[in-house]
């Protein structure tokens, strides 16, 4: 009998567990985003800026804190915050310019890489709150509203690559 017990337990034990895995790979992140589709949507929001400036900078920075992603059929929305920054050889490392966003972008694969199906961001001003309610889940309206100590978080990742960049600057 407390074979029987003992067997039942460990095989609800195992179902429960597989029930609780996700659907997302080893690989990717805690909220289902992979290295390559971080690394991607980076680039994106840098190449993104280098054609709307009105004061061109040489180099353009990004971070970003994601809130989540749902994924529909193939295409990933990816909903998250990014701080970008500008910076000029001319002036060090002077900020030229910046801007902090939230963001939903969704990706489709495409060969090795993706593409950008669908580009989101909120208006400014009295639109802000409306547009964000829109573009996100409540729950990650609800954290980006609280997340303002986030900014500095990501102001701290930035300035380790302005950083970086300065001291490749100074070995070339």
């Amino acid at each position: 009998m407390k074979k029987q017990v003992v067997s039942l337990m460990l095989g609800c034990l195992v179902v429960v567990s597989a029930a609780g895995c996700s659907q997302t790979s080893a690989a990717d992140g805690p909220k289902g985003v992979t290295k390559e589709m971080d690394a991607f949507i980076s680039n994106y929001v840098v190449d993104k800026y280098k054609g709307q400036l009105q004061n061109p900078t040489d180099k353009g920075f990004e971070v970003h804190k994601i809130y989540g992603s749902k994924k529909e059929n193939d295409a990933t929305t990816v909903y998250l915050e990014y701080l970008y920054e500008g910076y000029s050889y001319s002036t060090k490392a002077e900020l030229e310019t910046g801007s902090r966003i939230p963001a939903t972008i969704t990706l489709k694969e495409k060969g090795d890489s993706y593409e950008v199906v669908d580009y989101k961001e909120p208006r400014d001003g009295s639109f802000y709150g409306e547009d964000l309610k829109k573009m996100f889940p409540s729950k990650y309206v609800k954290q980006e509203s609280k997340d303002e100590g986030n900014a500095q978080k990501l102001e701290d990742k930035i300035q380790k690559k302005v950083k970086r960049w300065e001291k490749e600057k100074k070995k070339a």
